[in-house]
């Protein structure tokens, strides 16, 4: 059900924002891997889609949310208060001013450059 709701929606979007679907036929599939299973068994259940990137402010976002969840453990686990949670604490908002600020206008990407055409 999922994997056709999402290739009804890639389908019907496609012209308004490109999206990493290469194919929803059996017969797109590479011949090894398509020699691996049965066609019948694959229609109307697969997506081929292209290899997804890195982008540095998914990077930088999972590097803010593990150094707030460092803060939280060294609060509760640990009992850091005052000063020292203080310094730690502005590490790591100066973590999320980058990820927020820094990273989305420094490199350019899927999530800065989406705009939709409303021609």
């Amino acid at each position: 059900v999922l994997t056709g709701l999402s290739r009804f929606w890639f389908e019907e979007t496609r012209d308004l924002v490109s999206n990493h679907v290469l194919g929803t036929d059996p017969a797109d599939l590479p011949a090894d891997v398509a020699a691996a299973f049965d066609a019948a068994d694959l229609r109307g259940r697969m997506l081929l889609c292209r290899k997804a990137s890195v982008l540095p402010v998914e990077v930088w976002s999972m590097v803010s949310w593990l150094i707030y969840g460092i803060y939280l453990h060294l609060r509760v686990t640990f009992g850091w208060r005052g000063r020292r949670l203080a310094w730690y604490a502005l590490i790591a908002l100066a973590a999320m001013i980058v990820s927020y600020w820094g990273i989305p206008f420094s490199v350019e990407t899927f999530h800065t450059g989406f705009r939709i055409d409303h021609n």
